[in-house]
């Protein structure tokens, strides 16, 4: 079964068919191959471990932690609260 690859210079992706021992280098992130926009043997990576980091990095920016002693309340927290006022 092909496994998608990342090389970690440049980013360029591809799908080889590993060995078992190229297998285990890739897992450890120490499988070094020729990448042909590079130029040069570079190190390669699982490219589905790169991605799950993309995605927490997005989820972290997208939703900041609140600042200390409260901050904007938003969405059902604003509506219980605007409730609670008007009673």
């Amino acid at each position: 079964m092909p496994t998608l690859l990342i090389c970690r210079n440049c980013g360029t992706r591809t799908q080889a068919e590993l060995a078992s021992n190229e297998q285990d280098l890739v897992n450890v992130g120490m499988l070094e191959r020729s990448c042909p926009p590079c130029g040069k043997d570079t190190r390669w990576g699982l490219a589905q471990d790169y991605r799950r980091v993309e995605r927490r990095n997005v989820e972290r920016r997208r939703a900041p932690a609140p600042a200390p002693g409260g901050g904007e309340r938003r969405g059902s927290q604003r509506r219980t609260e605007e409730r609670r006022r008007t009673r």
